[in-house]
């Protein structure tokens, strides 16, 4: 999903179309300081849809030294660890903010990383699932919080919350049992 493409529908939602037309190339960040505080708060938004709701694993073999692993050495910055492993056996660890303590010399970690930052034509990493229109609920609804509209945030933030459970429900088939005229 485009940045800019989502961006039209909180546009639409704010009331802001007739001020701002974000499908003009010529509207950036730098150019217009509600743009760019849409764009902030789509970063916002979806840092918190991949590390609360759909998140992006990231694998890697890592190497401790005298028990420590420093996550600073990841690839990646680091959301949630999901699994340390050697082999198919768990490896028993702990962690803290910098790093993970284990007592094996080698194993494979799985991670949630935290999304990096997007400008207004970068590409948003988000599962098919969630339509354009469902983040900008998210991003209104921040954008309505940094500028005090506290009601308007609210009722935002709940039409995305809910849109958001919709989507990620596990959809199962409904059966009726068949009946039988007497």
């Amino acid at each position: 999903m485009i940045l800019r493409d989502a961006l039209k529908y909180a546009v639409l939602y704010l009331g802001y179309d007739d001020v701002i037309d974000i499908s003009n190339k010529d509207v950036t960040e730098k150019t217009n300081k509600d743009v760019r505080t849409l764009v902030r708060c789509a970063n916002l938004t979806y840092t918190e849809l991949i590390c609360e709701y759909l998140p992006i694993y990231k694998k890697e073999k890592i190497r401790f030294t005298n028990g420590y692993f420093p996550f600073s050495e990841l690839e990646d910055s680091i959301a949630n660890i999901y699994s340390l492993k050697k082999g198919v056996e768990n490896v028993k660890y702990s962690a803290d903010a910098t790093g993970i303590y284990s007592d094996d010399t080698e194993a494979e970690l799985v991670y949630g990383i935290v999304p990096t930052q997007v400008g207004l034509d970068g590409v948003l990493e988000i599962d098919g699932r969630i339509s354009p229109k469902v983040f900008s609920l998210g991003v209104c609804a921040e954008f309505c919080m940094i500028n005090n509209l506290f009601e308007e945030s609210v009722a935002f933030e709940k039409r995305y919350k809910d849109s958001l459970n919709e989507m990620l429900r596990k959809k199962t088939e409904i059966r009726i049992k068949p009946r039988r005229w007497l």
